[in-house]
């Protein structure tokens, strides 16, 4: 799918993500999108965002969210749109990255614990989808931080594979 992206910024575009290290830059103008959607390739949860917004995380700009979407919907995101355009490496940095900020104590381990829950279930499968010695040793160390904040990490589950 990454051959679809021309990278043309002087169309209109789909999303505007922020990618560290770099100034904010225009992915997936629409006219690669149609390409794609005209394949059969592109899933139909996809939203189309007109505004911006600056708290926005580029995975939340790609249309991946807990609110709203089952697992299915998020598998289906993160497989198609978010781990071709940054890798499955960066998807789970993101998302581990959200589970640290929310559980910071005990109380807050609480507060956002089906939020947790469904990163702890998303980055499962991507660990079963993706065998990545970094991301077992990244989660490994994330782990014991959530562990001392009360968070106890559920183990991979019988996840049905959504790629196959």
């Amino acid at each position: 799918m990454k051959e679809c992206f021309t990278g043309n910024t002087d169309s209109d575009f789909q999303y505007r993500v922020q990618i560290p290290g770099e100034d904010r830059r225009r992915i997936a103008p629409r006219e690669d999108l149609e390409i794609i959607r005209e394949a059969g390739d592109f899933p139909e949860i996809i939203y189309e965002h007109d505004q911006h917004d600056e708290n926005e995380s580029w995975l939340h700009a790609l249309g991946y969210q807990i609110t709203g979407m089952d697992f299915n919907e998020r598998i289906t995101i993160l497989m198609n749109i978010a781990i071709p355009m940054r890798g499955e490496r960066s998807v789970v940095y993101k998302l581990t990255g959200f589970m640290k900020a929310r559980a910071t104590s005990q109380d807050r381990t609480q507060q956002y614990y089906h939020a947790l829950s469904e990163w702890n279930r998303d980055i499962n499968f991507i660990m079963k989808k993706f065998d990545d010695k970094w991301i077992k040793t990244h989660v490994k160390s994330i782990r014991k931080k959530l562990e001392q904040n009360g968070y106890h990490w559920i183990e991979d589950e019988e996840v049905k594979d959504q790629s196959a």
